[in-house]
């Protein structure tokens, strides 16, 4: 069992709660001190969840308070600081953190939810007021020292889906980083939520006053995480669909509009020996201007939005083959739809008696 303040695949997007500052690497460039995901655990927190530790150590139980600061990071955070040597024995202080090592202000990351992966159990709680004397490690300055690397480890909601790296991760130990509330992990070999009642009781006996709430095994979590998800995509797909009926809907107008307006041009083209082919081109022709002007324009305070965004949403970015590729396809489905909404004028344009025109005009 081990306890950590924020658990896999709980976070929404775009949720950090510390900014690091390398040893070695000025502050006054913001891309020097980037923001993370700082992830206060115990002990046996990577053993529990199963996450590999690649170089140096895990966390221990002697990292306590009378011993210097240590932190375990991600590998991608290790390649984004130390890309060309070895990241342990490397140092980093946390912005909003004092000389003394204390953290100005604590903000934690998702700590009452409960999980556990495929075979274990967890349970979730808040803990009573820390003792004055926890934290109080030997502080170096601010300064933490790496002491391992471990695998990058899905912490946001999206990456169920699709795995997300970008975002520093950063884990310290309870003892030299306490925080007020912490999520329970338990692994097992047998049914996770047949040990349920078992916990609570242990729990109970500890501090019959401990909240206890939330528990769930991993596969409920995800389930649970996944309903939201696609709800979240059925609806944001359901509004991008009515936005886009509604520029189909204006191409249409605009469209019927102006062959209204040209009834009596094309009787005379039709008059003079125009087919129907070549009005249906005529107005074809008319609809894909309008698309091939507009989208331009959408298109740049699309990628103007997505960079001012990207600049507070780690992990989003205008750029790359993802990026491309997207535009490249919103900006063929508006050009088809666009198409589309010109058929029904254009084919009416078509069927003009030239006759009727003339003498309506």
């Amino acid at each position: 069992a081990s306890a950590t303040t924020t658990l896999p695949l709980t976070l929404m997007s775009g949720t950090l709660n510390a900014r690091v500052q390398a040893e070695g690497r000025s502050r006054s460039e913001k891309s020097n001190t980037p923001n993370a995901l700082r992830l206060t655990v115990t002990p046996r927190y990577f053993e529990t969840l199963d996450i590999e530790i690649l170089e140096g150590r895990a966390l221990n139980r002697q990292d306590n308070r009378d011993s210097f600061p240590a932190a375990v990071i991600s590998q991608s955070t290790a390649r984004r600081f130390w890309p060309d040597s070895n990241p342990i024995g490397k140092r980093f202080r946390l912005a909003g953190q004092n000389a003394g090592g204390s953290f100005e202000s604590n903000p934690q990351g998702d700590g009452g939810a409960s999980s556990a992966d495929g075979r274990a159990e967890a349970n979730s709680g808040s803990t009573e007021a820390l003792p004055p004397s926890l934290g109080r490690a030997k502080t170096n300055g601010g300064w933490w020292t790496v002491v391992g690397v471990c695998e990058d480890v899905q912490n946001y909601r999206h990456s169920i889906r699709y795995a997300d790296f970008s975002v520093a991760q950063i884990f310290l130990p309870l003892e030299q980083s306490p925080v007020h509330s912490t999520a329970l992990v338990m692994r097992t070999q047998v049914d996770p939520l047949s040990i349920v009642q078992p916990a609570r009781h242990a729990i109970r006996e500890l501090d019959a006053g401990l909240p206890l709430e939330d528990v769930l095994s991993m596969q409920q979590v995800i389930a649970r995480i996944d309903t939201q998800n696609t709800f979240i995509v059925g609806l944001l797909s359901g509004l991008a669909g009515i936005a886009l009926l509604l520029a189909a809907i204006g191409i249409y107008g605009v469209i019927s509009y102006s062959i209204g307006r040209r009834s009596h041009e094309i009787g005379v083209r039709m008059a003079l020996g125009a087919s129907r082919r070549d009005i249906l081109l005529l107005v074809a022709r008319k609809g894909f201007l309008l698309a091939a002007l507009g989208i331009p324009f959408g298109l740049a305070a699309s990628y103007a939005l997505v960079r001012l965004l990207s600049a507070q949403l780690e992990g989003l970015s205008a750029g790359g083959a993802m990026g491309l590729t997207t535009f490249a396809a919103v900006a063929l489905l508006l050009l088809a739809v666009a198409q589309l909404a010109t058929l029904v004028p254009a084919h009416r344009a078509s069927r003009i008696n030239p006759l009727n025109a003339l003498r309506h005009d």
